[in-house]
């Protein structure tokens, strides 16, 4: 009787072992299913927020090129993060000739840190011209780019033609070092902050030159020929 119970045992045993690596091989493969849904829903649910954060930025930026008329490539020189004295120096020739001006002794100094990583670097000079147009030439230093100030004036007159000491500030920037994450959300901008892209916008930018390009058909194959 034993015997015959061992026999049976060991005949079920055999099918019971094969059910239940079976059984296991189908929990493991359902869970493993599961983790892999669920990682690919994460990972669907993650790029539908950062698809909508990029939509809602391209809808933002795309607002300020309808607000601004002009190209918005100004807000480069603003405070710019180099050349902020060559533009300063520019502006001043530009307005000296459009004001009638006569300058002359130009003079910059060195850059001192003013606020906030804004620097400042001071140009002084010698204006001549009559009493309104210095006064005219001064006054168009409030809407130039970059962002200049009028620090300090002497003048003196002989007749009709006054000289004056002119001493300018020109500001400037570092760029960040760091900028956002792409997928990092824009804040729609506030009506003050249109108003003042929309003023500036409008300020008279400094003179450039660039370099014209080489032809194509004017490059020899061999230099040293």
């Amino acid at each position: 009787m034993d015997t015959n119970i061992k026999g049976e045992f060991i005949f079920l045993a055999k099918p019971l072992a094969l059910l239940t690596v079976i059984v296991v091989l189908i929990v493991s493969t359902l869970v493993f299913g599961l983790n892999q849904f669920t990682n690919i829903k994460s990972k669907i649910d993650t790029n539908k927020v950062v698809e909508n954060t990029l939509k809602q930025k391209v809808v933002t930026l795309e607002s300020v090129n309808e607000l601004l008329s002009s190209d918005v490539t100004f807000l480069d020189i603003v405070l710019p993060g180099k050349g902020a004295v060559l533009y300063g120096l520019s502006q001043v020739k530009n307005q000296a000739l459009s004001y009638n001006v006569i300058i002359s002794s130009l003079k910059t100094g060195i850059s001192t840190l003013e606020s906030d990583e804004i620097y400042k670097t001071t140009i002084s000079f010698e204006a001549e011209s009559d009493e309104q147009s210095i006064y005219n030439f001064l006054e168009s230093f409030s809407t130039t780019l970059p962002l200049m100030n009028v620090d300090k004036v002497s003048l003196n007159k002989s007749g009709d033609v006054a000289r004056a000491n002119i001493s300018l500030s020109v500001y400037s920037s570092q760029m960040p070092t760091k900028i956002p994450a792409i997928a990092e959300a824009v804040k729609d901008f506030t009506q003050e902050e249109i108003s003042l892209l929309q003023t500036i916008s409008k300020y008279s930018l400094p003179s450039f030159v660039e370099p014209s390009r080489v032809q194509a058909e004017t490059i020899k194959e061999n230099p040293f020929e």
